[in-house]
């Protein structure tokens, strides 16, 4: 079992701020197709179907914003096209206070997707990020 999707940490703290640096890591025959981070703040069961992929998503504000390609203007390199080996690196880099305090105690969940427009051919395991005070 591959998860595609890596963070190098498990919470951020929304008072502090911080990085969490997020490795994506598809397969090489995935190499130079785009890929997107897609986040939700709610329950991920039963999850979502895209591009014929169930993803560990509910629909909620956060995915339907990501799916249009609007983003946390925290978050960096959340789209773009995958290297010749099928990776990507993207953040999440929220200042203090950025997040919204009733925030605090939530999880924010990732998956990350990649295909050829709206084709998705490969999409990660669930990567939550608790949101502490």
């Amino acid at each position: 079992f591959d998860p595609f999707l890596t963070a190098d940490r498990d919470a951020i703290s929304i008072a502090a701020g911080g990085t969490v640096l997020l490795d994506l890591d598809f397969p090489a025959s995935a190499a130079g197709q785009e890929y997107r981070v897609l986040a939700g703040l709610g329950e991920n069961d039963p999850g979502t179907w895209i591009g014929g992929w169930r993803v560990e998503l509910n629909r909620d504000p956060a995915l339907n914003a990501c799916l249009h390609g609007r983003f946390p203007f925290f978050a960096s390199r959340w789209s773009g096209s995958l290297d010749a080996a099928g990776d990507a690196s993207a953040a999440f880099s929220p200042g203090p206070g950025e997040i919204p305090s009733p925030a605090a105690g939530r999880t924010l969940s990732l998956v990350a997707i990649s295909g050829v427009g709206r084709i998705v051919q490969y999409a990660s395991a669930l990567r939550q990020i608790q949101l502490a005070p």
